[in-house]
């Protein structure tokens, strides 16, 4: 990444999986609010072949963001993907990065959710990053009933039941890394392409 930043009191970020739905438009949110020092993307699909809308390619553009193919599933290209170089360190890493396809069996989503997850989170652990956000679900409940932070997690999809694990092995790690969990409701908008909007192709 370059040091063309330029103002060094603003954070460097890492955005996992930013080519992705929730990535792309994280990554939009703070360049154009000048908000970074510098941003690595990573994500298995270049920005070239992740159907990035006019607004978003030219956003990929700025000379702040660094891309980084990575498969984070493995535990060395995920060390190599969240090596920040040349001694620096990450003000905030976002996992935006996992398996979202529907109808997938649960090894899939074992392997592309908690195993990807816990990969990345004792990496930030090593590298004692500032802070780490997990992207969660919120399918953590199937009751009607208003709920709370504190209620108990019953999560009703197989992707919130490996969710649900991560959340509770960063638990575990509270005493050696900074983290927050983010549960979205229901994500969707322009450009999506596999979650609310494609279940109403699908409908229509």
């Amino acid at each position: 990444m370059s040091d063309c930043a330029g103002d060094n009191s603003k954070p460097r970020v890492l955005v996992l999986g930013g080519c992705g739905f929730i990535g792309r438009n994280l990554v939009e949110y703070l360049i154009s609010n000048d908000l970074v020092s510098g941003l690595r993307v990573v994500d298995k699909t270049p920005p070239q072949l992740a159907f990035l809308n006019p607004t978003h390619s030219k956003i990929f553009e700025d000379p702040r963001i660094e891309y980084k193919s990575a498969n984070l599933i493995n535990a060395t290209s995920c060390a190599s993907a969240l090596d920040p170089g040349d001694g620096a360190v990450w003000g905030l890493v976002v996992n935006c990065a996992g398996e979202t396809r529907v109808g997938q069996t649960e090894a899939v989503y074992s392997e592309g959710i908690y195993t990807l997850s816990l990969n990345v989170a004792r990496q930030c652990a090593k590298l004692k990053v500032d802070r780490l956000v997990e992207i969660s679900s919120g399918q953590m409940h199937s009751s009607d009933k208003p709920q709370k932070e504190d209620c108990a997690v019953e999560p009703w999809t197989t992707e919130a039941k490996m969710k649900s694990k991560v959340e509770k092995e960063l638990k575990n790690m509270s005493g050696e890394l900074n983290y927050t969990i983010i549960r979205p409701a229901i994500v969707y908008g322009i450009g999506d392409r596999r979650s609310l909007s494609k279940s109403i192709d699908i409908i229509i």
